[in-house]
């Protein structure tokens, strides 16, 4: 506890009000978008540019909470118009491409680095949009992109709920899945509180069956970890060695999926093993601190934060300032 107290001090010290703080990342991230609503990876004055939808979505997300705290109309504002630049670039089937270029001369890449987590991650932007504004009418007005999302998570759901990264890769990712399950859930909450009592009932029924399939079949009794993952003959690949996927996808696991005992006791195994306070890089301490408030542990929540806020961690990319956020805020 005295660990915790001091950690909250320097917290404090270290900028004159949390909401000081909220802003100086929602501004960042706002840096960030250009004037359609679009959300860059890099700079907008870079000319290689890139929009990964996937990763704007995290970025809108932390707008949203933003706003939440600070009650600032320009993060309202601009998750929202991701959202809308969202919709209308999507695909009929419920994908999205990536998109190349400058602000002013952008062009579909034809491709995508999936298709379920892409979409996923758009319908929980929706939700926390929603949670943000309590806009029903935009709710009402997006539920259109909401539901044709869902179509993209449906293009690779496959019999045992699970869904493949995309068409052609027949892959089945934990983190994919997770990210799936996430905004089938939130779809779920959508449909609920538009009272459209059948699409609720679907998605809800989807996203528990979802779950169950991640316990049941991404778990690795003899690893004690979930697998990163399947492969079309029913192969699991998992671990602990490695940052990328294999803890990270674990740690997404644990902060984003219901809390659990199992995700609670695979929290303090991976601390115990990895000791992520001793490489201080705040890319991954921004991971381990979302996982830390998955598993409920709040003062290891605090203490990588303390790391965080040492680094240099405005000049993170736009999606990982909305995690940094969704560990301050939620």
């Amino acid at each position: 506890m005295k660990i915790l107290l001091l950690v909250l001090v320097f917290v404090i010290c270290s900028f004159p009000s949390q909401e000081e703080l909220i802003k100086k990342i929602g501004d960042k991230i706002l840096e960030y978008q250009a004037s359609d609503g679009a959300i860059f990876l890099y700079p907008l004055k870079r000319n290689d540019n890139i929009v990964i939808p996937y990763f704007s979505n995290y970025s809108s997300i932390g707008l949203s909470l933003a706003y939440c705290r600070t009650r600032e109309r320009k993060f309202l504002e601009g998750a929202k118009a991701w959202l809308n630049w969202y919709a209308s670039h999507l695909n009929p089937d419920g994908t999205i491409y990536d998109y190349k270029g400058s602000p002013s001369e952008l062009k579909p890449t034809g491709d995508y680095d999936s298709s379920d987590a892409y979409a996923g991650t758009f319908i929980t932007a929706v939700w926390y949009f929603y949670k943000a504004s309590r806009d029903k009418h935009y709710l009402k007005e997006i539920y259109k992109a909401v539901k044709r999302a869902v179509e993209g998570i449906k293009l690779t759901l496959q019999e045992d709920n699970l869904t493949y990264a995309k068409p052609n890769y027949p892959i089945k990712y934990l983190m994919d899945n997770v990210e799936t399950w996430r905004g089938m859930e939130a779809a779920g909450r959508i449909a609920k509180t538009l009272g459209y009592k059948e699409d609720y009932e679907t998605f809800t029924s989807l996203s528990s069956a979802m779950l169950k399939s991640i316990e049941e079949k991404l778990w690795d009794k003899e690893q004690n970890c979930y697998a990163w993952e399947l492969s079309p003959n029913g192969k699991r690949s998992s671990g602990l060695s490695r940052w990328y996927p294999e803890q990270m996808a674990n740690l997404m696991a644990i902060a984003w999926l219901p809390f659990s005992e199992r995700r609670q006791e695979l929290y303090l195994a991976m601390k115990e093993k990895i000791s992520p306070l001793s490489e201080m890089n705040p890319e991954k301490l921004i991971w381990w601190g979302m996982a830390a408030k998955g598993a409920k542990n709040d003062e290891d929540v605090e203490l990588f934060l303390k790391s965080i806020f040492e680094s240099d961690f405005l000049s993170l990319i736009p999606p990982l300032l909305g995690h940094l956020l969704y560990i301050i805020t939620e």
